[in-house]
This record gives C-alpha cells, structure tokens and sequence, in this order.
C-alpha cells in the first residue's frame, strides 16, 4: 500500500536504493584498492575502515542542523552535487597507485554520507503523510 498509492516515497526508496548500492560498489572498490596497493596489509585495510567510520560519529550531527536550517531537497542536490566531485578525486588514485589519496577520498565521501543521512531520513515525513504510514515508512 505505501509504495502502490504514493509516488514520491516510492521515487524515494529507489534512489535511496541506488545512492547506497553505489556507496558500496565504491567501499568494495576501496578495499580492494588498499589491499592490493599494500600488498594484503591489514593494518592499511583496517585504516580504510576507521577512516569510512570515523565521519559518522563526527559529523552526523551536522547533517541534522543542516536539515533543520535549509530546505532539505536543496540539501540533498548540493550533497549529491558535491559527491560528484568527490568521486573525480579517485582518478590521480588510477594513476599514481596512492594509499593516502583513496584515504582523503574516502574520508571526504564518508563525511558528505554522514552529513546526508540525517537530512534523508527527516525527509520521510514530508513524504508519508498518513500518520499509521510513517511507522512501516522508516523501518524500510
């Protein structure tokens, strides 16, 4: 019934789906990356995690004064904007085989998640407006 009779959530949960399959695919490309670059290092592997980790506990808090201060869809376009450009950082990592540039990508683009999860999840509500809806709508 959610997704049947209302659109916009159901445009909603599909480019969630896709933002977060991509976030992945690039995780599992950067693990991949440490671990060939440093020759099966755990130690690098195990940096790479606290790094992608790290911007959660820091900066998720920001993402909620973000979504409380600007219009939230303009939050989330400059967000997804900025990704972009994130992403182009990984295109020196190709060509100079450099740890510490995946790292500095890496942060960055966890940063720019952290920041965007609490605006995506106060975005719910706009877009569930029955009451009895809400609840099945954030446990997806």
């Amino acid at each position: 019934m959610l997704f049947r009779y209302n659109l916009p959530f159901t445009l909603y949960t599909l480019s969630y789906f896709c933002a977060h399959a991509g976030e992945w695919f690039t995780y599992v490309a950067q693990l991949t990356a440490v671990h060939q670059l440093c020759h099966g290092s755990k130690i690098a592997i195990s940096a790479l995690v606290v790094i992608r980790m790290a911007p959660n506990i820091l900066f998720a808090s920001i993402g909620g004064v973000v979504a409380d201060l600007m219009d939230r869809r303009v939050s989330m376009i400059m967000l997804d904007i900025a990704g972009i450009f994130v992403v182009l950082l990984y295109l020196p990592v190709l060509r100079y085989t450099s740890v510490t540039l995946i790292y500095a990508a890496s942060f960055i683009q966890a940063i720019l998640a952290a920041i965007y999860n609490p605006i995506r999840l106060q975005m719910i509500p706009l877009l569930v407006p029955k009451r009895r809806y809400l609840i099945k709508a954030t446990t997806i």
